[in-house]
């Protein structure tokens, strides 16, 4: 017996990971050049804490940003 195969939708992932990887590397790259130019901010320990802290909210927000612009959103809106 063959399984007739199902045409797969298009994915309506708000990013894929590929680009969220992207993303992600670029925030993060900017996020430790500024802790770099500033290093009387933070200790060593407290410097890859806030990195990873500050990157991921930062691509949160973006991804948040880029989900409400595709629902037809106004920009700052949410």
């Amino acid at each position: 017996m063959t399984i007739p195969r199902r045409n797969s939708k298009p994915s309506r992932a708000a990013m894929k990971h590929s680009d969220h990887a992207r993303l992600w590397r670029m925030v993060e790259g900017a996020v430790v050049d500024a802790f770099k130019s500033h290093p009387d901010c933070l200790t060593e320990r407290g410097a890859r804490i806030a990195v990873e802290s500050v990157t991921k909210r930062v691509v949160g927000t973006l991804v948040g940003h880029a989900k409400e612009t595709q629902k037809g959103g106004r920009l700052g809106g949410s």
